[in-house]
């Protein structure tokens, strides 16, 4: 038929110099990272601290002070939440 026939046609180079056909794969952001990670305009990964949700009432006011304040992602995993993010 004439479809097959114009398939068998179109040569390799065409087809490899194409980009609407093949685009290159989109990384995708993980939403459930995006809620939890920060990036800084340095760059620097931020996080909320543990134990800041709730049962307030039995913490002392230094402490719920201490814990509002964001802290860095250790340097460990810097690299696999970045990924999760879609930053390399």
């Amino acid at each position: 038929s004439k479809r097959r026939s114009r398939l068998r046609c179109r040569s390799w180079h065409q087809t490899v110099n194409n980009q609407k056909e093949y685009p290159m794969p989109k990384m995708k952001t993980s939403k459930t990272a995006a809620k939890r990670f920060k990036t800084t305009g340095s760059g620097r990964l931020r996080h909320e601290q543990q134990n800041n949700q709730h049962k307030f009432e039995y913490k002392s006011s230094s402490r719920k002070h201490r814990l509002d304040r964001d802290a860095d992602v250790h340097p460990s995993d810097a690299k696999k939440i970045k990924r999760l993010l879609a930053e390399r």
